[in-house]
């Protein structure tokens, strides 16, 4: 049997559209919390640092959305570093390429506990599944003319690298206008192992 399509860019990019600040999504005190324990680390590393009360306020303005990675159970949530920190030359960025960390959380007894961290954009969530979760698609901006594509599949624990590819494309034949679209038409996408460190 021969593995799924890859998802086209658009389809990544539109992945990306339903984000609300998370002050927004209905969560528990302690749901809350473990929203903040998790992400608080890498804030640390890769924002301008600040106090305890502004961490907390960069964390609560920060987007997220519902996914629905189990047929049968609550949904999940997708916590992303972008966020709405109007008036903050502070603010953190989004990284090399314009890659945001994204966060895919499972929210369970009223915790918050890790199932995917990475950089990048799109969150597909495809019909093959592992251990109840469906499998997932992610992307990462790579480098010029380059876009990295990683399937994942849940373990039991957490999801894990299943298949990599790499779509290069031309900037010569991409048009202001539509360059996702172009990117689409024109690119070339090439599996290849995946790294363990990805």
């Amino acid at each position: 049997m021969n593995p799924p399509a890859w998802p086209t860019v658009a389809e990544l990019a539109a992945s990306g559209e339903g984000w609300l600040r998370l002050s927004n999504i209905n969560l528990s005190d302690q749901e809350r919390n473990d929203v903040e324990q998790i992400m608080t680390p890498w804030m640390r590393r890769h924002c301008p640092q600040v106090n305890a009360g502004e961490n907390k306020r960069r964390i609560a303005s920060v987007s997220a959305k519902s996914v629905q990675l189990q047929a049968t159970q609550p949904k999940q949530l997708a916590v992303t570093e972008m966020g709405d920190w109007e008036g903050d030359s502070g603010s953190c960025p989004c990284g090399r390429n314009l890659n945001c960390r994204i966060w895919v959380l499972s929210l369970s007894g009223d915790r918050a506990t890790t199932l995917l961290e990475y950089s990048g954009f799109g969150l597909v969530v495809l019909k093959s599944s592992s251990h109840g979760f469906s499998d997932i698609v992610t992307a990462s901006i790579a480098g010029v003319r380059r876009i990295e594509i990683r399937t994942w599949r849940f373990d039991g624990k957490q999801y894990a690298l299943l298949r990599c590819a790499v779509e290069r494309y031309s900037l010569g034949r991409i048009n202001s206008d539509a360059p996702i679209d172009d990117i689409d038409k024109t690119g070339r996408i090439s599996e290849h192992p995946c790294k363990p460190s990805q």
